[in-house]
């Protein structure tokens, strides 16, 4: 479940209820520490922090051992401070959550106000390139696990079993749809068979593949990032494939992942 977390303090026996449905992953967002994040993800009524009462429900997920993948998202504004929210987690005995960084995108209309303060694919790489280092080095959970050389799996939409549901029970295949109705592959409180539209919209998503493109095909991360975001590439670029940080960050990972399987193989084994 992708959810915002404000509402999982209000209520202790929401977790059970979560758990007897049989959802154990969450990923919350947090943007910064309380001073950045609150000026960020403010509440519909303007009244009111969110910060702790969101780190309130992500301790109470993570004392009920539900996993917990914290999304830090990232723009000009606020890639300075996003380093900081790593000494409010440790404090709250938080190392042991999954934490990535989220880039900051206009991909809609209604985002293109904050283009101009959105970071480039660029500046992203070398902010991420930075924050991996220091989870490794302060033993936060990602900081254990080096991407390369597993493959991205950059758009989960392309997948056969992969969904997402609005609050109508609406189904899309992939979350930049959310709301738009129109682009719906089905509901999944409504029994029926559903429309030809639905079911080809629905195949538009598992048949896209980065192979269809030349700059991907000459491009010697294809097999790690797989084309990135289908998204962006069939409805942002207009059929061009949006490439991601992999493409700037491929030897830091392979740097990383050396490192690693060295310091592995120096430890003393246990007998």
């Amino acid at each position: 479940m992708i959810t915002s977390g404000y509402l999982l303090a209000e209520d202790p026996d929401l977790v059970q209820k979560l758990k007897d449905s049989r959802i154990n992953y969450f990923q919350i967002t947090l943007d910064g520490p309380p001073g950045v994040h609150n000026r960020r993800r403010m509440l519909k009524s303007g009244s009111g922090p969110t910060f702790d009462r969101i780190l309130a429900g992500i301790k109470l997920l993570a004392a009920n051992e539900m996993e917990v993948s914290l999304r830090i998202n990232v723009d000009r504004a606020n890639m300075d401070e996003a380093l900081k929210l790593l000494d409010i987690l440790e404090e709250n005995n938080l190392k042991d959550i999954s934490i990535h960084l989220g880039h900051v995108q206009a991909d809609t209309e209604g985002c293109k106000s904050i283009e101009s303060s959105c970071a480039s694919m660029e500046e992203f790489t070398v902010l991420k390139q930075t924050f991996h280092e220091t989870l490794s080095q302060r033993g936060f959970k990602t900081g254990r696990t080096p991407y390369y050389p597993r493959i991205s799996h950059a758009c989960g939409a392309n997948r056969m079993n992969a969904f997402v549901l609005d609050p109508d029970g609406d189904m899309y295949k992939c979350w930049s749809e959310i709301g738009d109705k129109p682009a719906r592959i089905g509901n999944i409180a409504e029994f029926r068979q559903r429309g030809k539209s639905e079911r080809m919209r629905e195949i538009r998503w598992l048949t896209w593949e980065p192979f269809e493109y030349a700059e991907c095909l000459a491009c010697k991360v294809l097999p790690v990032c797989m084309g990135g975001c289908g998204y962006r590439a069939m409805f942002v670029n207009k059929d061009r494939p949006a490439c991601v940080e992999w493409k700037h960050s491929l030897e830091h990972y392979v740097r990383a992942r050396y490192r690693q399987e060295k310091n592995l193989k120096a430890e003393p084994k246990q007998s």
